[in-house]
């Protein structure tokens, strides 16, 4: 695994596999690490998390938050999945969402009105969160996308259509 300097790409940190043999995936970046976001004092329950992914752009990510909530005493660690691919209109196709550890959870992606993925995480208590939110990009459609967390929102009854 080599490690490639973030130059200029706001503080995003690239990963990537040493070699494939020489193929055409050796220096496409697969993970980017480091956006957080830490909220205090919210009793406020689903952050909807809009990112730079746009609906008919090619891309199958892995998106996972890690961190801590304060006010459940509960680790936080959930991915969402998906593929925003041209032939489906501007959705999130083959999406998932998978919880390991309660202090967030996965809850559901949606389209925002001006066409980004946004995922949704659900705090039964948001009291002192943070989390750190790493995208990987394993598949061929959607390496050396700059993943940008572009806005969060924290709403405290509405699961979609805040973005």
């Amino acid at each position: 695994m080599k490690i490639l300097s973030s130059g200029g790409h706001n503080g995003t940190l690239y990963i990537v596999p040493e070699s494939f043999g020489g193929n055409v995936y050796d220096e496409n970046p697969i993970i980017q690490t480091g956006k957080g976001h830490m909220a205090t004092g919210s009793s406020a329950r689903f952050h909807h998390i809009k990112t730079n992914i746009a609906g008919s752009s090619n891309i199958m990510y892995h998106i996972q938050a890690e961190g801590y909530n304060y006010g459940t005493s509960q680790p936080i660690d959930c991915v969402w999945t998906g593929y925003t691919w041209s032939g489906w209109s501007g959705q999130v196709h083959n999406a998932s969402q998978k919880t390991f550890y309660p202090g967030m959870t996965a809850h559901s992606m949606y389209m925002s009105s001006d066409g980004y993925v946004v995922l949704v995480g659900d705090h039964i208590d948001a009291y002192y969160t943070g989390y750190i939110i790493n995208a990987m990009f394993p598949c061929p459609n959607g390496r050396w996308h700059t993943f940008e967390v572009l806005s969060i929102q924290i709403s405290a009854t509405e699961a979609t259509g805040v973005f």
